[in-house]
């Protein structure tokens, strides 16, 4: 329903609640405001009442539901980006050696990587491991004579291992009057020693 604000007169409105004043303020003057005070107190007591019984207590109800609602929103993100976080750890851990595997996995890896190309190692250092903060860091070093391109051949192999394994360093001098090179790599890898939690 629309009210045409041009059809109102608000002359006649405002002559109205001025004749409504008017009658109150002499009807007060006439009979007294002690005779007006029980009904205003008593009105007074009810809009209080309704307040605070009636509106109040389902407002204060709704802003404790809204602010519970706005809490499960923010766990429910941050659960979100925990479990996005826990899957990306879960398979960086999936990429690194068993804790089973421990003992021999860096030196049999290796072994194994030297014969697929047909090289023979000079001398294996046996793999050198610090713990710290659950996890077990190993390395291990060789010394070898190779050319350039198997010696290349070998990094790559091992550097494309599963598990990870990674080239700590690489040291290759010319040896004089052939056609070779001695070499000495350091490989290493990072060992969990529990799963991801």
């Amino acid at each position: 329903m629309s009210v045409d604000l041009r059809a109102l007169n608000f002359g006649k409105i405002v002559e109205a609640v001025q004749s409504e004043i008017t009658t109150v303020s002499a009807t007060v003057k006439d009979k007294t405001l002690n005779r007006f005070m029980r009904p205003i107190v008593i009105s007074c007591i009810c809009a209080f009442a309704s307040y605070y019984l009636v509106y109040a207590p389902p407002q204060a109800k709704f802003a404790g539901l809204q602010r519970r609602l706005d809490a499960s929103k923010k766990v429910s993100e941050y659960a979100d980006n925990y479990k996005g976080i826990h899957e990306e750890l879960a398979a960086s851990f999936d990429k690194l050696p068993q804790p089973k595997d421990r003992e021999r996995w860096i030196t049999d890896t290796l072994v194994e990587a030297m014969k697929a190309d047909g090289l023979i190692a000079d001398s294996i250092i046996p793999p050198d491991e610090n713990v710290s903060q659950g996890f077990a860091a190993q390395k291990v070093s060789v010394a070898l004579t190779a050319k350039f391109s198997e010696v290349y051949a070998l990094v790559r192999r091992l550097e494309r291992s599963k598990p990870v394994m990674h080239v700590e360093a690489v040291h290759i001098e010319k040896v004089e009057h052939l056609e070779m090179n001695s070499v000495n790599c350091t490989f290493g890898t990072i060992i969990p020693l529990q799963k991801a939690q």
